[in-house]
């Protein structure tokens, strides 16, 4: 259980590594300055027990085997944690939160293998795909110098395209394989994750599998 809760810890550490990537806030996102249609407007998914989906994001999550859904309490106190490690208390931290939802994580408790989806609210209109990769990139490289990337490509996914690249690095003991999928709704940016600890990589396509499209 310490090596899960130590591995749970340093993927926080990871997912905050894409938060603060816009320089400048656009236009404010309110019904007057936005000319989105209120359909295609945010809103979270839901959870029930092994079952996550979301109509926004098109995305539909059957926990496989072995795998359970954190409950919200779960997710916030990770949230925390990752927050409070890497930015700090001078404010940063509840100003991340405030771009940042955490709408699932699904793990496995024996392997520590799990999947994450995160959504971020651009502070830019303007960012993009390009230099948000480059950015986390080179925010995480500044907390695991050790880290190596894949080039980023695009690839299909519950019936989307999206764009990835793959990240390894040693952290705490553990070596660790992390494949981040992307794609931008609007002024929202869509980060699916997939971590993988010591080489235990037969679980990635078995949740890749669970996931589909939601229409």
């Amino acid at each position: 259980m310490k090596k899960y809760q130590n591995f749970i810890m340093v993927l926080a550490l990871i997912l905050v590594a894409t938060m603060l990537v816009g320089c400048n806030r656009d236009e404010d996102d309110t019904p007057e300055n936005n000319n989105n249609n209120s359909s295609e407007r945010y809103t979270r998914g839901t959870a029930n027990n092994d079952r996550f989906e979301s109509a926004f994001l098109n995305l539909r999550f059957n926990a496989p085997q072995g795998f359970v859904l954190l409950d919200d309490d779960e997710m916030e106190e990770l949230m925390g944690m990752s927050m409070e490690y890497v930015l700090g208390e001078d404010g940063l931290a509840d100003f991340a939160q405030s771009m940042i939802v955490y709408e699932m994580v699904a793990t496995n408790l024996s392997s520590g293998n799990s999947a994450q989806i995160i959504v971020e609210r651009l502070l830019s209109r303007n960012i993009t795909m390009e230099a948000y990769i480059e950015a986390s990139i080179e925010q995480f490289g500044t907390i695991f110098p050790d880290a190596e990337f894949t080039e980023p490509n695009t690839m299909e996914f519950a019936g989307e395209t999206y764009t990835y690249f793959t990240v390894t690095s040693s952290m705490f003991g553990m070596e660790m394989s992390q494949k981040t999928l992307l794609r931008q709704i609007e002024n929202r940016m869509v980060v699916v994750m997939f971590t993988i600890v010591d080489g235990n990589e037969q679980e990635l396509e078995v949740m890749l599998n669970g996931f589909s499209s939601f229409n």
